[in-house]
């Protein structure tokens, strides 16, 4: 799927920061509504019991696994954090430095993290609903674009000290501090 066709993007740039947001562009939204016309996410609490939750318990199982065969030997302790406490604001900490996962420096876990973020397939997840799948593979995707705009970035020359996710659905928004 083209990114471009699907999502709008937007960068503001202060003193010390570049923010980075993907969202759906408006026609994309007008097909998202006729897709999801008759879906129980309509529902704003069937949309946390049918969405949100299922989004978090599969990517965190997945990101676990990742993490354990992508630095399989290299980490001293995966103990600290099981799979189902891998949260937006613990990855934050460990993107920033605030906290450290097995000993990974704050720049290792976001090449990680980005690595994830870039290869991820929802093709294990598990869905009771094709809405949630579409939905799924849209948040994944926003990511994804945002994470190829940091990479370009990078390979341009410019380094980040680190990285932050704020915000993760509807729009992916992911600060880059200098």
């Amino acid at each position: 799927m083209e990114f471009d066709r699907i999502f709008a993007v937007s960068q503001e740039t202060s003193q010390d920061r570049l923010t980075l947001k993907v969202e759906l562009n408006e026609d994309f939204k007008r097909l998202v509504d006729v897709v999801l016309k008759e879906s129980p996410l309509r529902d704003e609490r069937k949309h946390r019991i049918n969405f949100h939750l299922p989004f978090q318990k599969n990517f965190e199982r997945l990101f676990h696994s990742f993490i354990e065969t992508y630095c399989k030997g290299e980490l001293r302790d995966l103990e600290g954090v099981p799979k189902q406490r891998i949260k937006w604001n613990q990855i934050n900490s460990f993107l920033n430095g605030e906290k450290s996962l097995g000993g990974i420096s704050s720049q290792s876990f976001q090449q990680i993290f980005m690595e994830f973020m870039l290869n991820c397939k929802i093709t294990s997840w598990h869905f009771h609903e094709y809405g949630v799948k579409f939905l799924t593979k849209i948040r994944i995707q926003s990511f994804q674009k945002v994470f190829l705009m940091i990479q370009e970035i990078n390979g341009n020359g410019y380094r980040f000290k680190h990285i932050q996710i704020s915000e993760a659905w509807p729009l992916a928004k992911v600060q880059c501090f200098f």
